[in-house]
């Protein structure tokens, strides 16, 4: 199973197999395959790639996850360390591949040689290798297994430029005299796709209505407000529930105009992100909204560069893993509803677990 959403074209491919082998695409185009067949010797090898909005892709994210939490179960009596690193690299990746010997009755045996052409995958994408009911990292080495014991030097790769911006996260929380969290890097660049800017500016129309009412104005005006916009429903059901007047838990939405705040800076609308002590200037948030009709507002949107985001992502990431592991005691330095909402807005941005908003928002 592969992580990164940088392609792997037939030409690449094809370089690794055994000397005279030819690559062909069967289904898909040079780097937008689905599937390739090589020629492998007197045998031939089917590469079977999936992405995100294949009806199976969601379901095989769930079985290896599934898989890896039993397997720790098994092992130790409960869900561990390394089932969580497992379960997030399956959240986060976006592809899989699915390797397979095929001959005239059907799928056999792989041929020798084939592990080759499997790690040179995996390390390729950063992946990382479920076979035969084993994890295995990108150097094929056992990393968790029902009944076995790990091999010392496994582990999942994680990315340089993840690493980086987890220790500048560690620097930046520390001015706030938080301790950092024992939290994984979250995905590298390369592993992370960004909503697309359309999308982002439409969830901020959405909280724009939600933070209206939650400033004091009648769901019904916060409703109609959306609608004139010309975009469409744009809300979450619990927003949809909000905005109606029925929600169970109208609390909830009382500092949304921070999330608002933080999707307007993705999409270049607000100059700065300055450290969450202080709440949002509502008044001003609307100003900047109303400078363009809806529509418009959403033909237009685009995001800053994809590296300020994901820096303000690692910061505000371990801000909240840091009061949650502080029990608030960082209130003193840092707006606690500030942190949450910068981090809930932030995290949907980069499509974190793919979870949508409302149940990201649960998760937090």
């Amino acid at each position: 199973m592969c992580g990164v959403v940088a392609p792997l074209g037939r030409e690449e491919v094809e370089s690794w197999a055994p000397g005279g082998g030819t690559c062909e695409v069967v289904e898909g185009d040079e780097q937008d395959w689905r599937a390739l067949q090589i020629a492998w010797g007197e045998d031939v090898i089917r590469l079977t790639r999936s992405i995100p909005g294949d009806g199976r892709f969601q379901g095989q994210v769930r079985g290896l996850i599934g898989a890896a939490n039993r397997a720790d179960v098994l092992n130790s009596g409960r869900t561990g360390g390394r089932s969580i690193l497992v379960g997030q690299r399956c959240a986060s990746a976006w592809q899989l591949v699915a390797v397979a010997s095929l001959s005239s009755e059907g799928e056999g045996p792989l041929p020798e040689g084939w592990e080759l052409l499997l790690r040179r995958i995996a390390q390729r994408l950063n992946g990382i290798v479920f076979r035969e009911g084993a994890f295995l990292d990108h150097e094929l080495r056992l990393f968790l297994a029902p009944g076995q014991t790990p091999q010392t030097a496994a582990a999942l790769p994680v990315l340089e430029d993840a690493l980086d911006r987890a220790t500048g996260a560690e620097k930046r929380i520390s001015l706030f005299k938080l301790e950092p969290p024992p939290l994984p890097p979250l995905p590298g660049s390369e592993e992370i796709q960004l909503r697309p800017a359309a999308e982002v500016a439409a969830r901020a129309q959405a909280l724009w209505a939600v933070a209206t009412v939650a400033s004091g104005v009648e769901p019904a005006a916060a409703s109609e407000l959306l609608a004139s916009r010309g975009i469409g429903e744009v809300a979450t059901p619990s927003e949809a529930a909000y905005l109606a007047g029925r929600s169970e838990k109208p609390h909830g939405f009382a500092h949304r105009k921070e999330a608002l705040h933080t999707l307007l800076w993705a999409l270049d609308r607000v100059e700065l992100l300055s450290a969450p002590r202080h709440e949002a200037d509502f008044e001003e948030l609307t100003r900047r909204m109303r400078r363009l009709p809806g529509t418009e507002f959403v033909e237009k949107a685009q995001l800053r560069p994809t590296a300020e985001i994901l820096e303000e992502v690692a910061v505000h990431y371990a801000c909240h893993g840091a009061l949650s592991m502080a029990g608030g005691s960082g209130e003193s330095l840092l707006r606690v509803e500030v942190v949450r909402e910068r981090a809930l807005s932030l995290l949907w941005l980069i499509q974190h677990l793919r979870q949508d908003w409302d149940t990201l928002e649960g998760s937090l």
